[in-house]
Parts: structure tokens; C-alpha cells; sequence
């Protein structure tokens, strides 16, 4: 059977075919977040006694990441406190496993009445500069102005 593998091998790299690199197992690392700068709108719409609100964070990241974030994110309070929301992070120059680049990410969350703790997922959904080619999800938990992150990454063949 090796000999088979082999072979089919040779003859593909033979004929110009395309190479497969396998990828690693994703690098695991923790995340330290504080956020510098919080802003919101008012609440632009109220349906079944639920309130919307556009929000921005500035934030400071340390550990597997390192660099300057900005959250771009809508939240809905709910009649019982509780919030949920969505939204994306943008970071330019930012560090991930020694390399710089820019990262998109696409979060969701859960958080308790007036954001006492909250908690999510994430993924990355695009990378350039040195970050080129880097897979990454993860979740955070949060209390108050702070959060650690749990980040699972790669970087794509050929990066």
C-alpha cells in the first residue's frame, strides 16, 4: 500500500499537479483584553419592549494577541435584562504566533443585565499582511471591562 501512495505521488508531482500540504494542529493560546474606550448610540428601536443599541469598544490586547481592537457591534436588552448581539472586530497591526497583520473577525455574545459578566465565540473571517493565511475561532468570557479569550489558530500552506 506505501508503495501505491508512493507512486501515485511521484506521478502527480511528475505531472504538475497540485501539492497538498497538510495543515498542523491549531495553536492554542490565551488572550487578555481590557477595553479602553466604550461608546454607544442611543437605543434605536424598541419591539416587544426589547432595546437595540449600536456600540463601539476600544480595547488592548495581550497575550496570543497583540495589538489595538475595535468592536463594531450591535446588542439587544431584553425585557428581563438579559442581552445578546453580534458584530465584528477590526484589528490593524495586530501580533498572532509572532506575526503582524491585520485580522476581521465576526463575534456573538450573551451577557447578564448592564454587562456584569458576558461571554461568546468568534471567528476569524479574513487576514492580510503577515497574518495571511490564518484560521482562527475561539470563545471569551468577560466581567466588566475585561475578558480572556481562548484562541485557536493556523496558518494556511504556503504562509
Amino acid at each position: 500500500m506505501r508503495k501505491l501512495i508512493g507512486a501515485a505521488a511521484t506521478v502527480v508531482a511528475l505531472l504538475g499537479g497540485p501539492v497538498v500540504a497538510w495543515a498542523a494542529p491549531p495553536t492554542h493560546s490565551t488572550v487578555n483584553g481590557t477595553i479602553l474606550k466604550h461608546d454607544e448610540s442611543p437605543p434605536h428601536r424598541s419591539a416587544g419592549g426589547n432595546l437595540t443599541i449600536d456600540a463601539v469598544d476600544h480595547l488592548v490586547f495581550t497575550g496570543g494577541v497583540n495589538g489595538f481592537p475595535v468592536d463594531m457591534y450591535t446588542y439587544t436588552v431584553h425585557p428581563n435584562g438579559s442581552i445578546t448581539g453580534q458584530g465584528t472586530e477590526q484589528c490593524d497591526n495586530c501580533t498572532i504566533g509572532g506575526r503582524t497583520g491585520n485580522y476581521t473577525e465576526r463575534f456573538s455574545f450573551t451577557a447578564t443585565p448592564g454587562f456584569a459578566t458576558f461571554e461568546g465565540r468568534f471567528t476569524i473571517q479574513e487576514a492580510s499582511g503577515g497574518l495571511s493565511g490564518l484560521r482562527a475561532e475561539g470563545s471569551f468570557v468577560g466581567v466588566g471591562s475585561t475578558e480572556l479569550e481562548q484562541l485557536n489558530y493556523h496558518f494556511g500552506p504556503g504562509v
